[in-house]
């Protein structure tokens, strides 16, 4: 790892420089080995916490560290075993849904996806009446939570 220069002075960066780059969504069964990688982490001086930089969310999204996994399975529908470099267990990557229906009305956009396995329509998102707190979950969280709460049988 690699130290950065940061204006931040709450932070340190450290860089990866033996991660690849960031591949936005190209999630192939090829790339699964460098799933648990992150290119950047960041470390708070003043408690030590460490946050990880998701390669595979757009922009810059922080995740704790100890959160790392669960962000992955939630917003992304890939399942990292733990001590995946100790084990030869390969990610699991969950299906990805069927189809896409888009209801738009005049202030708002919904979007539903449709399970493979069971069929059931899931909506995407946060709902209008939910707290803010779980926009941090992704778009896709209800469909992966959905996928695994109810097919619990090994992905594709």
């Amino acid at each position: 790892m690699r130290l950065l220069q940061s204006k931040d002075s709450s932070f340190q960066y450290f860089k990866n420089p033996n991660c690849p780059k960031s591949n936005y969504g190209d999630l192939t069964k090829e790339h699964s080995s460098l799933f648990s990688h992150y290119r950047y982490y960041r470390k708070l001086k003043s408690s030590g916490k460490i946050e990880v930089m998701c390669r595979l969310c757009r922009g810059r999204n922080w995740v704790p560290k100890e959160k790392f996994n669960l962000h992955m399975a939630f917003s992304h529908g890939i399942l990292l075993p733990n001590h995946q470099k100790k084990s030869k267990v390969k990610p699991i990557l969950l299906p990805k849904p069927t189809s896409l229906f888009i209801s738009k009305s005049r202030q708002f956009t919904d979007f539903s996806v449709k399970c493979p396995k069971c069929e059931i329509w899931i909506k995407l998102g946060m709902s209008t009446r939910s707290n803010k707190s779980s926009a941090k979950n992704g778009l896709y969280f209800n469909y992966f939570s959905h996928y695994l709460k109810n097919h619990k049988t090994r992905a594709a």
